[in-house]
């Protein structure tokens, strides 16, 4: 997966993290993810975008990322992983939302 669609990946978990907070907890919660939390969550992000494309979900990846993300304080529904497997299926031609969320299950 190319590094701008990692970042974005990446920018929108921060944003849903910070999503409700007043203003001034939003700027702090986003400054507490340090380079090197962000290169662990790439890895993830990385991981789920490629089997997303090319291979099935992996369910233990999924787990070991969603630890990841609690210890890393990320608050979101879906694990880093489980998010960029989304997007990596829904980039394969003819693939939608609704087929590739089935495929998870």
């Amino acid at each position: 997966m190319n590094k701008i669609v990692t970042v974005a990946l990446l920018m929108s978990l921060m944003t849903v993290t910070v999503i409700g907070l007043p203003i001034e907890e939003q700027a702090k919660a986003e400054e507490e993810l340090s380079n090197e939390d962000i290169a662990v969550l790439a890895v993830c992000s990385d991981d789920g975008y490629e089997d997303g494309q090319n291979y099935p979900f992996d369910q233990q990846r999924d787990q070991e990322c969603d630890e990841l993300d609690k210890s890393l304080g990320v608050d979101v529904s879906q694990s880093t992983y489980h998010q960029a497997f989304i997007q990596g299926c829904i980039s394969v031609e003819g693939n939608t939302e609704e087929d590739c969320e089935r495929s998870i299950e």
